[in-house]
């Protein structure tokens, strides 16, 4: 499968979490975050000839099962993201 989109990785984690969560794309952004981008490896594998060893479907997999196995984390995104807004460093699509 040729990943296009966050959404698309999005999806592969929910599936390998084995849960059922809605997901949203916001519209927020940090300010000075890149907000489009994309990663070609068609260089390296030309030059070099480099071959990935997993796919990403089966990397994200074994992301999966080592994050299972870490302490959860205090959860600090309320805070955080109050925070940015009122610093000016959180916007929405189509903000600047």
């Amino acid at each position: 499968m040729l990943i296009r989109k966050v959404i698309d990785v999005a999806n592969i984690l929910v599936q390998a979490l084995k849960k059922k969560v809605p997901i949203t794309v916001s519209g927020k952004y940090r300010v000075g975050d890149i907000r489009h981008a994309y990663a070609d490896i068609s260089r390296i594998q030309k030059d070099f000839g480099y071959k990935p060893r997993l796919s990403v479907e089966e990397g994200l997999v074994l992301f999966v099962d080592w994050v299972k196995k870490q302490p959860l984390p205090t959860d600090r995104y309320n805070k955080t993201e109050k925070e940015l807004r009122e610093k000016g460093l959180l916007l929405e699509a189509g903000e600047s």
